[in-house]
């Protein structure tokens, strides 16, 4: 045999030694426990008489009145008779002991009674009070004591109507001055019990000694029953408050069908307590040892595994369950004879589980040996249960056999539970590591996968930009498609990253005054291209009043982005409001939505990290589910709350709060007022910018921002404008600062300020449209988040009217995240500066910005300039050949022609013409000295009209009015046989000039129009610098050139001058 095998057989012999031990212990105990309560020896009774005339009460308190008493069968003899009835069937039987040997066998009667009788021979003169107990009279009974009643249990009767059964211990009390006690007792039963009669030891002493006794035994039986009961409450608190195992809740019902066995056996407190009938005391008890085989039967599956003994358990548990309803539906008789197939087979599932469980333990079972010695002790105390006929029945309740194996089985789950928490304890020791390394691994692999990710991005987007017109509809779409999805991936890694530093407790908050106001615009304006295509409203609903709160503007950008792009995501159509209201002494910004909603009991997971709603919901929308809890985290570390409610099918609303400022009044702040909600914006999707030569197309307005736009500068803003304006060169580079935050416009003007820039201010975005439309600037400042109108709005606003180079926007942003700096570059940006400011870094870029500015008008002005210079050769060689030929017929018109063809040259070749403006008399001589040449050369073909207005001061961009004059003659009237009419006007109008020239020409085809107007003029089919013009005027005045034309008709050129 190997040296494995041997340790195996020693370690299994080891285990049955021990088994064999326990039990053996458990039995020595009970005997010690029987010779410790038992009553030392005394006289018996004989024939009906027990003599204690001698015995020493005082020494020796307690007896048994076992022996020979006297039996009446089928009588219930009256208690007062000195001597036995006549006629009577005395016999003497012995106590205890069945009765059965008294009545006839072949008797078939279902009922039967009779009476004991015992005469005590007591110490005389004694001052004593006796006290008798009877165990076990079954099953009704009366006790008479010298003709005295003094107990009744049920009612014993000569005839079966008259019985009632009453089946439980009893004690009576007498006191007797005579030394004589003459004890009568009628009992009766039904004949299907078999043993009936007195079938205990009665025992009978000194009252005090005796009630002491009696104690002890009732109070074990409470004190076992009390810590069963307590056991079997831990048990389902554990399994309350976590520990969910059917297990749990079958160990607690073991211990409350154990308490209720206890408590209806022996004395049978609880039959007295609940007032039982024996029937029901007889049933309860039957069940409860029943459910507690059943039981562990139960818990026998759970110990072993399910490795062995599974036939057999699921044979004996059909066997308990149909004795179960037996027990509750067949008749009584039947239930009492009953008692015996429990025992026997109670027995048999005893001796199952634990040679199962001994073979189990065997295989090195975890903490088995406490369950082992648990159902030793159990299948100890079935044992001598069983064996009770033989040995006689224990007068005394005994619980060390249910305490040992109470303890052992509760020593077993305690160890369990302290082995499980070990390893509970090290498993999340382990996970905590492996969460670490995972939080690190995703850390770096978000970290590396950025740089690549962007470049494919910016690939991809060069491509659409540059390969547009080549690509087809389809490859358009999956070009799309790719920024889209590279787009989301770049949110997910940068919730990979803000999740790890949350964690790690690295996020600082840089706390200041922020209105929600600003927030909200912004981060509306950087979800406009985020949609797919949804057709949703985004309502900002929040007052204008509303008060300030202290935040750190970053993190509360990233908190609304992360919420509106969420209700964005799980809304197909219909209204997202961003609204807030005072409460609680705190500010509670609501977003909510008309999505599908969220099922209630998935609502509360949604703020931990990866937990997302149903999987077929967020399948499309994609994302780890890490954004509401960064979310949730952000807006505690503000000291906030993130709270969410919603109704499947109807929608959700995510509120959080953030201290105020400033104490304010709840009532001045009530939630989502109508009267102060602002207009709904609708969300356009779109994803590319345009290329940097072309503006952004036109953004309409709301009727608010309309009135605003369309307003002359007037109020404060524009006093301060002018103000400021007058007290600097004009030569000096115009700078617009817009932010509503009057701090910041102060340290911005002290630092452009002595750069030598000349610096307006406007406090929001309308405000600077209305200065946009009266002077001339060279560079807008923006701040991103502000109220009403945003940073973003206000540039597509700008780029609607000035393209990237005619007027730059810097924007200024407290957030560098991707989304934030594409959604600034899709509006029409040419730059960002981060928050908080880099005097250098902005001073660089705003002179790079600038330069570029100068540069572009520059080129502008040299462009006309040049293009006036180049006067065509046959304008010149015809102009010559006409001075000719008048020199010989009218030398008088030819000195004319000669000085206006003197001025003409003067003023085209004139330096002033590089200039930014001109007084509007020098661009008339000009246009004069022109017409006057063209006068003569074609003489009646030609009509000029004018009218010219006085305005005093007025200037305009040189070369503005002459070539849309050129323009008139030459594609207009002079391709008409006859001529035609050349009107110039220069009219004032309500907030500035109109200059339109006029001709009765050719007119142009509505098609051809609508192409000069879509690509303003870029095909200079249309005279001498009529782009630069356009170009010119819109950079100065927002506005450029508008052409009308009918066929057969004519055109007119017109602009307008704003008041300066």
């Amino acid at each position: 045999m190997s040296k494995c095998n041997k340790m195996k057989t020693y370690k299994k012999l080891r285990v049955f030694i021990w088994v064999l031990l326990f039990f053996l212990s458990l039995g020595g105990l009970r005997l010690v426990w029987s010779q410790m309560t038992s009553i030392p020896a005394h006289p018996p009774a004989v024939k009906g008489i027990l003599d204690l005339q001698k015995w020493d009460f005082a020494e020796n308190p307690l007896v048994t009145l076992d022996g020979e008493w006297e039996f009446y069968p089928d009588q219930l003899i009256p208690p007062s008779t000195g001597s036995a009835p006549a006629g009577s069937r005395m016999q003497y039987l012995s106590v205890p002991g069945s009765w059965e040997q008294a009545f006839a066998k072949e008797s078939k009667d279902s009922y039967r009674f009779g009476s004991y009788r015992l005469r005590m021979s007591l110490p005389r003169d004694t001052k004593l009070t006796f006290s008798i107990r009877f165990p076990d009279i079954r099953s009704a009974s009366a006790v008479f004591v010298n003709g005295q009643p003094l107990h009744q249990t049920g009612r014993p009767a000569e005839t079966g109507d008259d019985f009632r059964p009453g089946y439980r211990p009893a004690s009576v009390t007498f006191t007797t001055y005579s030394g004589q006690a003459d004890l009568v007792i009628h009992a009766a039963s039904p004949s299907y019990m078999k043993a009936g009669g007195i079938t205990g030891s009665v025992r009978f002493g000194e009252k005090a000694a005796l009630t002491r006794t009696v104690w002890i035994g009732v109070g074990s039986q409470l004190a076992i029953a009390l810590v069963l009961l307590i056991h079997s409450a831990y048990a389902v608190l554990l399994y309350l408050i976590g520990a969910q195992r059917r297990s749990v809740l079958t160990f607690a019902s073991l211990g409350l069908f154990a308490a209720v066995a206890v408590l209806s056996d022996d004395a049978k407190p609880l039959a007295d307590w609940l007032d039982m009938s024996y029937e029901t005391t007889a049933r309860t008890t039957l069940i409860a040892y029943t459910a507690i085989a059943l039981c562990l039967i139960q818990l026998a599956k759970v110990w072993l595994l399910k490795q062995t003994g599974q036939r057999i358990f699921k044979i004996l548990q059909s066997v308990y369950v149909l004795y179960t309803l037996f027990i509750l539906f067949a008749p009584a008789y039947m239930v009492s004879r009953s008692s015996v197939f429990l025992t026997l087979s109670g027995l048999l599932t005893d001796l199952v589980v634990l040679v199962l469980m001994l073979r189990t333990v065997k295989r090195e079972k975890e903490d088995g040996i406490f369950l082992l010695l648990g159902i030793t002790a159990v299948v100890s105390n079935v044992f001598w249960g069983a064996i009770e006929p033989v040995t006689g029945p224990d007068p005394d309740f005994y619980p060390l056999d249910l305490l040992a194996a109470l303890f052992a089985l509760a020593a077993y789950w305690f160890k369990r539970y302290f082995r499980t928490s070990a390893r509970t304890a090290e498993l999340a020791e382990r996970l905590q590591k492996e969460d670490k390394r995972k939080d690190d691994f995703l850390a770096n692999t978000s970290h590396e996968l950025r740089n690549p990710l962007h470049g494919i991005l910016n690939m991809a987007q060069a491509v659409l930009n540059t390969e547009q017109d080549k690509l087809t509809e389809d490859s358009r779409k999956n070009m799309e498609l790719l920024l889209t999805v590279g787009q989301r991936m770049s949110l997910l890694l940068n919730d990979l990253l803000d999740i790890t530093l949350l964690k790690e407790n690295r996020v600082r908050l840089q706390r200041k005054k922020l209105k929600i106001q600003s927030v909200a615009a912004g981060v509306a304006d950087m979800l406009r291209y985020m949609t797919g295509g949804k057709p949703l409203e985004l309502k900002l609903a929040v007052p204008e009043t509303f008060p300030p709160v202290i935040a750190d503007e970053n993190r509360l950008t990233q908190i609304l982005f992360n919420l509106v792009h969420n209700a964005i995501k799980f809304t197909n159509e219909g209204t997202i409001v961003i609204g807030a209201q005072v409460r609680n002494g705190h500010a509670e910004i609501r977003i909510t939505d008309t999505g599908i909603g969220i099922d209630g009991r998935r609502l509360a997971q949604l703020f931990q990290p990866y937990e997302q709603a149903d999987s077929g919901i967020t399948a499309p929308a994609g994302g780890l589910g890490l954004g509401l809890g960064i979310c949730k985290s952000l807006v505690e570390l503000h000291g906030g709350v993130l709270a969410a409610s919603s109704v499947p099918g109807q929608g959700s609303v995510f509120s959080f709060t953030l201290p105020l400022a400033e104490p304010v009044r709840e009532a001045a702040y009530p939630a989502n007022p109508a009267q102060r909600d602002q207009p709904v914006h609708p969300i356009q999707p779109g994803m590319n910018a345009p290329p940097d030569n072309e503006a952004l197309p036109a953004v309409p307005l709301t009727s608010a921002e309309e009135e605003h736009a369309a307003a002359r500068p007037n109020g404060h803003a524009a006093q301060t404008a002018r103000h400021e304006e007058a007290e600097q060169p004009e030569k000096l580079p115009h700078i617009l600062v817009v932010d509503d935050d009057p701090v910041n416009l102060t340290v911005l003007r002290n630092l452009l300020a002595p750069e030598g820039y000349r610096v307006g201010t406007a406090a929001g975005g309308r405000e600077a449209l209305s200065l946009l439309d009266g002077n001339g600037w060279d560079l807008v400042i923006s701040d991103v988040m502000m109220p009403l109108m945003s940073g973003y709005e206000l540039t597509r606003i700008i780029r609607s009217r000035h393209t990237l180079a005619e007027l730059p926007v810097l924007l200024l942003t407290a957030r560098s995240s991707p989304q934030d700096i594409t959604a600034g570059f899709l509006a029409g940006a040419n730059d960002y500066v981060m928050k908080p400011l880099g005097a250098y870094d902005l001073k660089a870029r705003v002179r790079s910005l600038i330069g570029l500015k100068l540069s572009v008008e520059e080129r502008l002005r040299m462009e006309a300039a040049w293009l006036q210079a180049q006067i065509k050769p046959h304008f010149f060689f015809n102009t010559i050949n006409s001075i000719s030929i008048l020199s010989e017929i009218d030398p008088a018109k030819m000195r004319s022609l000669l000085e206006e063809f003197s001025a003409y040259l003067q003023n085209s070749f004139d330096f002033q013409n590089s200039e930014q403006l001109i007084p509007l008399q020098r661009e008339l001589e000009l246009v004069r000295s022109y017409l006057a040449i063209e006068t003569v050369r074609h003489g009646h073909r030609l009509d000029i009209q004018w009218e010219i207005e006085d305005i005093p001061g007025l200037r305009l961009p040189p070369l503005s009015i002459q070539p849309l004059v050129e323009n008139a003659l030459i594609h207009g009237v002079l391709e008409k046989k006859t001529g035609g009419v050349i009107r110039i006007e220069v009219k004032k109008r309500e907030h500035g000039t109109e200059v339109r020239v006029t001709d009765n020409g050719m007119g142009m085809d509505p098609a051809v129009l609508e192409k000069l107007r879509s690509v303003r003029f870029g095909e200079e089919r249309r005279g001498i610098g009529l782009a630069n013009t356009d170009r010119r005027l819109r950079h100065m005045y927002g506005t450029g050139l508008i052409l009308e034309s009918s066929p057969g008709l004519g055109t007119a050129v017109s602009f307008f001058i704003p008041v300066h």
